[in-house]
C-alpha cells in the first residue's frame, strides 16, 4: 500500500511493527511530529551501536571534555600556536631530545 521511510531500517523492532500496524499513522517518538527535524543517518547509527554495545551514559573522559569546551567558548578562541618555525628533519632521533625533529621514515 504505502512505503516504509529509509530511517526505518534504525528503528526498534516494536516501532516498526507499530508504524505497519497503524497503516502509517503512528511514527517512533523521536519522528512522531510532523514539525520535528529527522535524525541523520549517522546519528541513527550511532545510536543503535550505542544501544548494542549497552552503553547508556557518557565516560568521564568525554564529560571532562565537554566541561573543557564549555568552559572555553567560543571554541574558535581556544589558545592557538604563537609561531611556527622549521623542524629538523633527522634520520634518527637524539638519544636526549633538546628540539624538536622530524624523523624520516625508513626506506
Amino acid at each position: 500500500k504505502g512505503t516504509v521511510p529509509a530511517e526505518a531500517k534504525y528503528w526498534a523492532k516494536a516501532d516498526l511493527e507499530l508504524f505497519l500496524g497503524s497503516n502509517g499513522q503512528l511514527r517512533p517518538k523521536e519522528t512522531a511530529s510532523p514539525n520535528a527535524v529527522a535524525a541523520s543517518a549517522l546519528l541513527s547509527r550511532a545510536r543503535q551501536t550505542l544501544a548494542e554495545m549497552k552503553i547508556s551514559e557518557a565516560s568521564a573522559e568525554y564529560r571532562s571534555w565537554c566541561r573543557h569546551l564549555i568552559e572555553r567558548q567560543p571554541v574558535h578562541l581556544l589558545p592557538t600556536v604563537a609561531a611556527c618555525s622549521p623542524v629538523q628533519r633527522v634520520e634518527k632521533g637524539p638519544a636526549v631530545p633538546k628540539v624538536p625533529v622530524v624523523c624520516e621514515r625508513p626506506k
